[in-house]
């Protein structure tokens, strides 16, 4: 699907009790483009992002990440198409510092197994080296190197908001959902 939208999303629909979040709402998203998605507070925006991450299941319609169906998919196997997303309200933890963030949200990591590191410390330790490099790449980028060994409970709103956009560029994605990418509250 080279020419045609990165992810469509066609006629999601999402209800909480009476009370319907996302009514009929269809987009597509091409590559190599920066789209927004605007309305008021209460539009349903976070919540249809919620759902194409697989955070919420949609009541109704379908979504497309290039050739592969991922409504009903569970977040973590989204993440690994290569579709992640921020929150409108940063969830770091709080008393890891910047970089340890960071680490934990490498993709394909050794280290995540137990059993690895008994009987492949030697992988598992180049995986920790190989994350905390791609780490630090991410802190410069976002402009956060200094802070790497600070505490994530100590900083600003908006760097909090830099540390949660790092975080998911280390799964290295093809397209990441930015929820409320300016609100540092």
């Amino acid at each position: 699907m080279a020419s045609g939208p990165i992810l469509q999303v066609n006629g999601i629909e999402k209800a909480f009790g009476g009370i319907r979040a996302v009514d009929r709402c269809s987009l597509a998203v091409l590559p190599g483009s920066i789209t927004g998605l605007i309305g008021p507070n209460g539009a349903g925006k976070s919540t249809l992002f919620n759902i194409i991450a697989g955070l919420y299941r949609p009541d109704g319609g379908e979504i497309w990440f290039g050739d592969a169906r991922i409504d009903g998919l569970p977040p973590y196997e989204i993440v690994r198409l290569g579709l992640t997303k921020t929150w409108q309200i940063p969830h770091e933890l709080r008393n890891l510092t910047v970089l340890e963030n960071l680490v934990l949200a490498a993709k394909d990591n050794a280290g995540e197994h137990l059993l690895n590191l008994f009987v492949k410390p030697g992988e598992v330790k180049r995986d920790e080296i190989r994350c905390r490099a791609r780490a630090r790449e991410v802190l410069k980028l976002t402009q956060l190197e200094g802070l790497a060994n600070e505490h994530a409970r100590s900083l600003s709103g908006g760097q909090k908001k830099l540390l949660e956009l790092s975080r998911a560029l280390m799964s290295d994605p093809t397209l990441v959902l930015l929820d409320e990418p300016s609100n540092t509250t």
